[in-house]
């Protein structure tokens, strides 16, 4: 029963390590193309200006 759950508890924090790293990753993506469809927009609205 001790070594099923230490291995629960690595199994564990193995998910929740992925789980952060999938979440910083998403983040990183939507904030990225976010910023970029901004700064496309920005642009556009410049050269409309102009």
């Amino acid at each position: 029963l001790y070594k099923y759950y230490t291995l629960l508890i690595g199994v564990t924090n193995i998910l929740v390590v992925f789980l952060k790293v999938v979440y910083y990753i998403l983040f990183n993506y939507i904030l990225y193309n976010y910023l970029l469809f901004i700064n496309n927009v920005y642009v556009k609205r410049l050269k409309i200006d102009y």
